[in-house]
């Protein structure tokens, strides 16, 4: 909130008056409740021990938000904007990045990327078919990637993450059939492997991304993602809940991989 002072007037001063008094349970009087607020939230990456990877987390949502807030008033004023009971208006397009495809979606917080298809669907008056597989997918034209998002996976925090360079497409998963095919025949779902691994980190602060791609054996099942140095290890050097994991199909062409 301070960081957007400028546009609502919030700033250090004006928070501590809020939020003084609440916390520290005073009459609103007390002046040193205000500074304690004023230092917690100046010092705040000091004193709640907050890394280098968590505030440039932090930094990037406040970039998102501010280059979305200019794109909703200069860029494209119709095609996405907020509503005053909390709805946002999105344009999703259908199969195609076209004109004719797109179609404008008033998406509540809680709607769901099969409830945005089949919304989508509806209004062109398209039947879903048996073996239809309809999906939303996040696209990324500049990087030439794309994700399928899970049919439970709400909007509304896709479209305030997505780049100026991102859109929302609904489509058919062309690869459900064989995946479904390839589950049945399966007792225990898992692969392993070797794979190219490259991890970024930020050189002094300054956010440049560095670091090198390395060799790693992977095994995933329907739980987790779990790296190991080599085929011999026992023990696992990083593992991710698959279900945390968001997995984009294509090319990210500033990471320069080794491999395609």
């Amino acid at each position: 909130v301070q960081r957007f002072s400028e546009l609502n007037q919030m700033n250090l001063h004006n928070l501590a008056i809020v939020f003084g008094p609440t916390l520290f349970q005073t009459d609103g009087k007390d002046y040193t409740a205000g500074r304690a607020i004023e230092d917690l939230i100046q010092h705040y990456t000091l004193i709640f021990e907050v890394d280098e990877q968590q505030l440039n987390k932090q930094l990037e949502e406040i970039k998102a938000i501010i280059q979305m807030r200019e794109k909703l008033n200069t860029k494209f004023p119709i095609h996405q904007r907020t509503e005053r009971d909390g709805h946002f208006i999105c344009t999703v397009y259908l199969e195609e990045l076209k004109d004719t495809a797109e179609q404008h979606v008033k998406i509540p917080g809680s709607m769901t990327a099969v409830e945005l298809a089949y919304e989508v669907l509806d209004r062109r008056n398209i039947p879903v078919k048996y073996k239809d597989y309809w999906s939303c997918w996040e696209v990324c034209e500049k990087e030439e990637m794309e994700r399928p998002l899970h049919y439970q996976e709400r909007v509304l925090p896709i479209l305030h993450s997505v780049g100026n360079e991102s859109h929302l497409l609904i489509k058919k998963q062309p690869a459900m059939d064989a995946m479904i095919i390839y589950l049945a025949t399966k007792v225990d779902v898992s692969k392993h492997g070797m794979m190219k691994f490259r991890e970024e980190r930020s050189i002094l602060g300054l956010g440049l991304p560095t670091g090198n791609f390395h060799d790693r054996f992977f095994i995933l099942n329907v739980t987790s993602l779990r790296m190991y140095k080599d085929v011999r290890s026992h023990r696992p050097e990083r593992e991710w809940v698959v279900k945390n994991l968001k997995i984009y199909l294509g090319i990210k062409k500033k990471l320069r991989p080794p491999t395609w």
